[in-house]
Formats: structure tokens, sequence, C-alpha cells
């Protein structure tokens, strides 16, 4: 014989489940470090691509076989707005990236790319 009534506990519901979860967090603004290739069309009508690769295969592992940017967001009278560096260079990838999985404020990684692009 089956029961019509609505059990207490539904889908094993527990006073923990139903607690509070915690406000969000504001969102934080972060960057991107990404790669690409420039072309170029020569006098020939070729496209080249840069930075050139010798060999048959452009390896992604490896950061010299790419150009690199940096993009990131910012909040810009209260709209978000796509910010970017192009052309970083090449012996400052490692870095970036370590600052990047150490957890330094963005602001500080735009201040590093800016200050070793004046160098190169």
């Amino acid at each position: 014989m089956e029961s019509n009534t609505t059990p207490e506990k539904f889908l094993e519901e527990s006073t923990a489940d139903t607690k509070q979860l915690p406000p969000q967090k504001r969102r934080q603004r972060k960057g991107c470090l990404y790669k690409y290739l420039e072309n170029k069309k020569l006098k020939n009508g070729n496209i080249a691509s840069y930075p050139r690769v010798i060999g048959e295969t452009r390896d992604p592992d490896n950061p010299k076989h790419w150009r690199w940017g940096f993009n990131w967001e910012e909040k810009i009278d209260g709209e978000w707005k796509g910010r970017s560096i192009g052309s970083v260079p090449i012996g400052a990838i490692a870095l970036i990236q370590s600052m990047q999985k150490s957890g330094v404020p963005l602001s500080e990684i735009i201040s590093f790319i800016k200050r070793s692009k004046n160098k190169a």
C-alpha cells in the first residue's frame, strides 16, 4: 500500500545543507598572458608568421615560438572594459607566470610588464 504523504526530510536534507552560504566575494580583476602569431604579407605576396620557426612545426610549449601579450578587464564608469598590452618581452614570460601563480596584484604585474617593455 502506497502512502501519499510527503516525507519530512526531502532528499536527505540536513541542517548543514540549509545553512546560509557566505556572501560572494567582489569580482577580482585578473590578467591573462596569451600567445599569438604576427602575420605579415611579404613583397612576393606570401604570408609569413612571426616569430619565424625553423623546422616543420611550431611547439606550443616553447615560449620562443610565439609573440606574447597580456590582457585584463578594468571597470571604467561602471562598465567592464578590456585592456591589452602587446609585444611582451620573451624574457619576462616566466616571471609573469610566476607572479600570477603567487597571487601578485594585477596592478603590479601590469607595471612590471610596462617597465620590462621600456628596457627592451
